[in-house]
């Protein structure tokens, strides 16, 4: 998952270069990026809520009245492009999308005390103004997806002669998804880099390992804001969650971009000239991601995943762009309900239920869904029972008296558990029954 991070070091705006405070920077998985200043880069802590003399606008909130200038006064809610930092171990920092507020009344120094939110953190780097955050590709490494893609470039051999024992890596070819919205996403492998000087000054190695760790790289040839891609790294997150039918989480991002680095050339009268060229830096990305929970059990099995990479027959990114339409269309509350339950397995058996139904009724309530399900689950029906039903039992489905006696019973306990009372929670499913409802 995307680690914690608490990072001591001096701040300051880019347009105040000469300003630098104090503060303290914190990164909680699953939660906001705040930056705690010890002082201000503001000469006051308030800023007029209306004009003096006349009553407070509406829809504006007063925190204090200036009796000496008759004014209403409210504390600012500065919100800043960028904040640079450079931590205590000299590494360069960059907050992106900040918006802050005063975090108490103390003063500190003459100075007030805020605190700023963050919407990223960029780590290694300085981006002096928004046009700079223009990432080249951003590449995400999920929690198994090296198991779900199952393609390996790693290669053991061992001669039969004696216990020689070669181990050969050769990244795989990159699998290209699909363009969404300008945007190029591809499954990408680790790319091998050695160090020859060692071994030709004649090092000794006494062990060696090789990894390959694969990602979903979005390349990005417009220069499209961060935001479109991360949007993109998250669906697929939830994506491979519902294929592996467990909380995926996002373990790392990072980013290329380019930066302008100094370079000397000699001259043809012996003199040097300085002068500018762009090279590629790789960029920590950190940022609050909701529900990036990895799941209580890290075992890979295939057997228990709804689907794998090789039963999507080449149409992941087909796959992909579809998820992506419904979840943020017509079935959002799907969607948001089965996702939050699946990513929540510490959740009450009745509010999984409860979620669960409720995806289904919302998701049957919808017009395309009313027009379509009942041609949909006699298209699924006979394109993928007819083959197989010879190995069925013959109550694989239930008669129609078992089919009645299931959606009753869900029904009941859906309301029993919505418009509680005693008498109907009494006799609503529980334990057993009521998990049968959710795994069948």
């Amino acid at each position: 998952m995307l680690e914690e991070f608490v990072g001591l070091g001096e701040w300051w705006l880019p347009s105040q270069p000469e300003v630098k405070l104090q503060g303290r920077l914190n990164f909680i998985p699953g939660k906001e990026v705040t930056l705690e200043l010890n002082g201000s880069f503001y000469n006051s802590i308030f800023e007029e809520a209306g004009q003096p003399g006349e009553p407070i606008p509406a829809g504006q909130v007063a925190d204090i009245w200036d009796e000496t200038r008759g004014v209403a006064l409210k504390f600012i809610r500065p919100e800043e492009i960028i904040i640079l930092g450079t931590l205590d171990n000299n590494e360069d920092v960059t907050l992106y999308k900040c918006f802050g507020r005063v975090k108490n009344v103390k003063l500190i120094g003459g100075k007030s005390v805020l605190s700023f939110r963050a919407r990223y953190i960029f780590r290694k780097i300085h981006f002096q103004n928004e046009e700079d955050v223009r990432f080249k590709s951003i590449s995400s490494r999920y929690f198994h997806l090296e198991q779900w893609v199952g393609i390996s470039g790693v290669r053991p051999f061992r001669s039969p002669d004696d216990n020689t024992v070669w181990i050969s890596y050769k990244p795989p070819s990159d699998i290209q998804l699909a363009q969404i919205d300008g945007l190029d996403l591809s499954v990408t492998f680790s790319k091998t880099y050695f160090n020859p000087l060692p071994l030709a000054l004649g090092a000794t190695y006494y062990e060696g390992s090789v990894e390959q760790i694969n990602y979903l790289t979005i390349y990005n040839p417009e220069g499209k804001p961060i935001d479109e891609s991360i949007n993109l790294l998250t669906h697929f997150r939830d994506l491979l969650s519902f294929a592996m039918s467990k909380s995926i989480p996002i373990v790392s991002v990072s980013g290329i971009v380019d930066v302008p680095k100094p370079k000397c050339s000699r001259q043809a009268d012996g003199m040097y000239l300085e002068e500018e060229e762009t090279q590629e830096a790789e960029v920590t990305i950190l940022f609050g991601l909701w529900n990036n929970i990895k799941s209580s059990g890290d075992t890979f099995d295939p057997y228990d995943m709804l689907f794998l990479f090789d039963d999507t027959d080449g149409k992941l990114g087909e796959i992909l762009q579809k998820w992506i339409e419904k979840k943020t269309d017509e079935y959002k509350p799907v969607f948001d309900l089965l996702l939050d339950t699946m990513y929540h397995s510490s959740l009450y058996l009745y509010h999984s239920f409860l979620n669960t139904i409720q995806a289904l009724e919302a998701y049957c309530n919808s017009k395309k869904s009313k027009r379509h399900y009942k041609l949909k689950l006699e298209e699924i029906i006979e394109k993928n029972l007819k083959g197989i039903s010879h190995l069925l039992p013959e109550n694989f489905i239930g008669d129609l008296e078992d089919r009645k006696e299931f959606s009753k019973r869900a029904s009941y306990t859906r309301n029993a558990l919505t418009h509680y009372d005693n008498e109907r929670y009494e006799k609503a499913a529980k334990g057993k029954e009521l998990f049968s409802f959710l795994i069948p």
